[in-house]
C-alpha cells in the first residue's frame, strides 16, 4: 500500500501547489505469463498525485492458458486529485492479460483516468495479435455508491 500525502507518513502540502509522482516499474521490462500484481493507494485529503509508468506495458506471450493481471484500488481524499495516466498497454502475440482499477471517491474528490491499448507490435507483424485483453474501471463515491462501471474486453474466442 502506499500512502500519499498523509499526516502520518509524508506532508507534501495542498494540491495547488505540489503533486506527488508515482512511476509504476517491471522487472524485466515488462508482465511475463501468470504475473499477478497488485497496488493499492491511499490519496491524503487535499492531496494530488500522478501515478504513471516509464514506457508502455508490455505483456509477453502467454504460456498455455495463463493470463497476466493487474489490480489497482485507490482511495481518494476530500479535496484531493489523482490522475492516473499511463503509457498504453502492449499485449504481444499470444499474450492474454486482464486490468481492474477500483477507485473510491468523495463527492470533492477529483479523478483523472486514462485506460488505453495498442494493437501490438506492428514493427514484428503483431497487429491485434494477442489472444484476450481485459480491462475493467470501477468509480465508486462514498464507497458504495457505484458512478461509472466499464468493462471492455477483446478476446479471440469470440
Amino acid at each position: 500500500m502506499i500512502y500519499v500525502c498523509t499526516h502520518t507518513f509524508l506532508q507534501v502540502g495542498p494540491s495547488e501547489i505540489d503533486a506527488v509522482w508515482i512511476y509504476t516499474l517491471t522487472y524485466g521490462g515488462g508482465i511475463v505469463s501468470g504475473d499477478s500484481i497488485s497496488c493499492e493507494l491511499v490519496i491524503g485529503d487535499g492531496c494530488t498525485a500522478v501515478l504513471t509508468t516509464q514506457a508502455s506495458t508490455k505483456v509477453y506471450k502467454s504460456l498455455g492458458s495463463k493470463c497476466s493481471q493487474q489490480v489497482l484500488e485507490a482511495r481518494i481524499g476530500s479535496g484531493a486529485l489523482l490522475a492516473v495516466i499511463p503509457d498504453p498497454v502492449t499485449c504481444f502475440s499470444t499474450a492474454r492479460y486482464s486490468q481492474k482499477q477500483v477507485f473510491r471517491a468523495l463527492s470533492d474528490s477529483n479523478l483523472v483516468i486514462v485506460d488505453w491499448i495498442t494493437s501490438g507490435r506492428h514493427e514484428s507483424g503483431e497487429k491485434w495479435d494477442f489472444e484476450l485483453y481485459k480491462s475493467i474501471n470501477n468509480i465508486f463515491l462514498d464507497d458504495d455508491h457505484p458512478v461509472f462501471l466499464d468493462t471492455v474486453l477483446l478476446s479471440l474466442a469470440y
